[in-house]
């Protein structure tokens, strides 16, 4: 059944997803621009939602879009912003998902997805039950730092109270989403 659950809701994707809507650049609290890497466009319960992806590098890298490598295990991580909100992070969505054989396109294995009710890291949330498919269709690395990535991903959300509670079955939404946006590489 959650096989047949995801194909539909890849194949709904593929032929309703939203075109993302081009957002004003987000400022961060001293007013400067804060570029927009990407976009995220999916579904939420049946309503599309848009989420951006941001790239907050001053002097370091730190953008909402990461691969991390340490050699033996390699990530993808991604936070995605409200779109038009200035990198509000009530409503933000974020995925980890290990990528079994490297910084390559394939299927992901163990994921993580969160989605936020509110700006806490562990308030309200709703956060992936069962197995998330994630699919990496492009990867790219564009120069020492950077890169691109595209994918989508299917999942059931369960809300969450508070940390370490067990999720409530009653209470789940389905998404399902594509991805399109820039990236850093990081190692540690």
């Amino acid at each position: 059944m959650r096989a047949v659950l995801a194909g539909l809701a890849v194949a709904a994707m593929s032929g309703c997803m939203m075109e993302p809507v081009p957002a004003p650049l987000p400022t961060d609290a001293e007013g400067s621009d804060v570029p927009v890497l990407g976009s995220v466009t999916g579904f939420v319960a049946g309503d599309p939602t848009l989420w951006e992806t941001l790239d907050y590098s001053v002097g370091a890298p730190d953008a909402s879009v990461a691969i991390l490598s340490d050699g033996e295990r390699t990530e993808l991580t991604i936070e995605a912003f409200p779109a038009g909100t200035n990198g509000q992070r009530a409503g933000r969505i974020e995925m980890r998902a290990t990528l079994p054989n490297g910084p390559v396109p394939g299927p992901a294995g163990t994921t993580v997805i969160v989605l936020h009710d509110g700006d806490g890291v562990d308030g309200p949330q709703y956060q992936s039950t069962g197995v998330p498919l994630v699919n990496v269709t492009a990867l790219t690395r564009t120069d020492g730092l950077y890169g691109a990535a595209t994918g989508t991903f299917v999942a059931t959300l369960c809300r969450v109270g508070e940390p370490d509670a067990p999720p409530d079955l009653s209470d789940c939404v389905d998404l399902a989403a594509e991805f399109e946006t820039g990236l850093q590489f990081k190692s540690s």
